[in-house]
């Protein structure tokens, strides 16, 4: 069985474990001082009375001395979902304003669910 780095699963759900509290979040990026780039981030927190803390943090840096432990929850997200179910109310309303409607890939971000959509003037 091949050996698996933290690195193959970016995209996938995972959750950190710190020493003062655990993160789950998209994992985007790790680099190799294991510092942990995590978008939709949630962070749960006990508090000194007991009491659990929930934080929606969304786009993080988490540095990699503070992290204990990694475990991986869930499978990468399908991407591009919102993206395709807009883009045919987008070209109706362009095409209603009579505008051109010009859909091009992003390609200097590299994420397959972004687009760049523009409505070029006559």
């Amino acid at each position: 069985m091949k050996k698996r780095s933290l690195a193959d699963f970016q995209n996938y759900e995972i959750r950190v474990f710190c020493t003062d509290c655990e993160y789950t979040g998209i994992l985007r990026l790790i680099d190799g001082h294991k510092n942990i780039v995590l978008e939709n981030t949630v962070e749960f927190r006990t508090s000194k009375n007991g009491d659990h803390i929930r934080r929606d943090l969304g786009l993080i840096l988490l540095r990699g001395d503070r992290v204990t432990m990694t475990a991986v929850e869930g499978a990468a997200p399908q991407f591009s979902s919102k993206v395709e179910s807009s883009l045919p109310v987008m070209k109706e309303t362009a095409e209603a304003s009579n505008l051109p409607f010009n859909i091009k890939p992003n390609k200097t971000d590299g994420l397959p669910f972004k687009q760049q959509v523009t409505a070029q003037s006559f």
